[in-house]
């Protein structure tokens, strides 16, 4: 992601009341400080990543940074360390410009919108599993029925409505496709 496009995604989020502060580095120890990562870009090394989710961090990740030439290449980059959580990086690509509505087609009984864009899909390693969650959706004129939001964990219905702050992070996830995503950028030779 661009630094620029980093920089208005922390603007919006500040502008909610929302402390933010982004690196060009992962640092597990410095993670733990907050309440949710969000990583765009090369792969972080797995063993650090999974210790920091299964110490109970909350990590989203968004694929498509262009790391490594192609989307079937940050794909197969980031997998191995996908599967550690049971999912896996689906093989279609959504390069729609901008966010666009999707219909939520499978998933939690609370979700039924979401906007999603540039994303790749996520898909459960074993179909019949309960111990991840995702979401499904169709888009007007696009892909029909492709995972786009996975977590390592079944999501648990909310106990309320969420506050306005929490719908705009909600949004800005599923926006960036809830743990996978891809976005294309351009990088300077």
């Amino acid at each position: 992601m661009p630094l620029s496009q980093l920089g208005d995604a922390a603007a919006q989020l500040a502008s909610l009341g929302k402390t933010v502060s982004y690196s060009t580095g992962f640092d597990p120890v410095a993670a733990e400080a907050y309440d949710a990562v969000f990583h765009f870009g090369q792969l972080i090394d797995p063993a650090l990543l999974a210790a920091y989710v299964n110490g109970g961090g909350n990590a989203y990740i968004s694929l498509g940074a262009g790391w490594y030439g192609s989307a079937a290449g940050e794909a197969a980059a980031w997998n191995p360390t996908l599967a550690t959580f049971g999912l896996v990086a689906g093989s279609t690509w959504f390069p729609g410009a901008g966010f666009v509505q999707a219909t939520v087609t499978s998933g939690p009984a609370e979700a039924t919108s979401l906007i999603w864009g540039y994303g790749q899909s996520i898909e459960k390693l074993s179909p019949a599993a309960s111990s991840q969650s995702y979401i499904r959706g169709s888009f007007a004129g696009g892909p029909t029925d492709i995972g786009l939001i996975g977590a390592s964990v079944t999501l648990a219905a909310p106990g309320a409505a969420p506050e306005p702050s929490t719908w705009a992070l909600l949004i800005l996830g599923f926006g960036a496709v809830g743990a996978i995503g891809r976005r294309r950028c351009a990088h300077a030779a």
